[in-house]
């Protein structure tokens, strides 16, 4: 079991080359209006019980409870409960450092607006998010703007009403509602063969994740190190995971966030935005290997101002 980031993990946070895939435990620590955590899958599946079919079938999964209450109550119905259950959630504090870090994309199956809500509370942000929750166009209108694509891949409460994009409750669902999100699907899959993915707060033996990306026991595929987050982890949970070339971490999403924060200093981590050669136009003119530290990257980005040769003044 990790206790420390190993050095390739801390090298690719910190070069803001790793992946973020957030699953219902990142959201642990958020409040609604009136104090409450966010449901679990267990009490969302008992909601649509208790609303939609007089309290029967809780001892159902989600995706069944979820088709039989869609198909009782009708499609605006059923996503109104659900923008209910999920809407105005408040980031903990914590959730802010998420943007204290450059990330290469996050990933999340999270209905809530609390990634959003982080990022935009923090001033210190690295990055600016880019909502992406169809393909079409979106995600790489996004990177052309250099913002921080965040694919919903389940759907968003603030999408709730777009017919073409059907909520995502559980895997089982992912076979019926993958119009409009095969090509985000297929992206995420590629990323998994060359960035790092840390999973937090999910179940990466999900039937779903492991076709989404690709059977992590087949040795003949390729990829980095992946990581996982997730509290309480039994050791023989562990012992399989690492022979999988995945890091276990047995820590909530706020003490992994501690620990890459304690790990990588807020230098190093600002350093990562201002030597993006996208961000950079001097990195054109420095000779191979040449490096500037980061205090000079700061003032260079924003002390001074870049001319293009080739513009023209009026």
């Amino acid at each position: 079991m990790a206790t420390e980031l190993s050095p390739y993990l801390r090298g690719q946070i910190a070069k803001g080359q790793a992946i973020l895939f957030l699953g219902a435990g990142a959201s642990i620590g958020g409040l609604d209006s009136e104090g409450r955590p966010p449901l679990t899958g267990d009490q969302l599946r008992d909601q649509l019980s208790d609303v939609f079919l007089g309290g029967q079938m809780k001892d159902a999964p989600l995706a069944r409870v979820a088709a039989i209450a869609r198909e009782q109550a009708g499609e605006n119905a059923f996503r109104g409960k659900v923008r209910e259950c999920f809407a105005g959630l408040v980031p903990a504090v914590f959730h802010q450092k998420i943007a204290d870090f450059k990330w290469r994309a996050i990933v999340t199956t999270n209905f809530d607006t609390i990634v959003e809500e982080a990022y935009r509370l923090n001033e210190r942000r690295i990055q600016d998010l880019g909502i992406v929750l169809r393909e079409g166009g979106e995600l790489e209108a996004e990177s052309r703007k250099g913002a921080l694509p965040l694919l919903k891949i389940h759907g968003c409460v603030t999408a709730i009403r777009d017919q073409s994009l059907p909520l995502i409750l559980a895997s089982e669902e992912y076979a019926m509602y993958r119009e409009n999100r095969q090509y985000l699907f297929q992206t995420i899959g590629e990323w998994g063969r060359t960035y790092p993915i840390v999973f937090v707060g999910y179940d990466i033996s999900d039937p779903h994740i492991f076709q989404l990306l690709f059977r992590l026991s087949d040795d003949s595929i390729s990829r980095p190190r992946f990581a996982l987050v997730r509290p309480n982890i039994e050791q023989v949970e562990v012992n399989y995971w690492e022979s999988k070339r995945v890091d276990v971490f047995s820590l909530t999403f706020e003490q992994f966030l501690t620990l890459a924060e304690r790990s990588i200093p807020q230098n190093e981590r600002i350093l990562s935005k201002f030597l993006d050669p996208e961000s950079l136009p001097y990195n054109l003119y420095l000779k191979n290997g040449t490096e500037v530290s980061a205090d000079l990257a700061e003032y260079l980005s924003t002390q001074w101002q870049f001319v293009d040769p080739d513009s023209t003044f009026e």
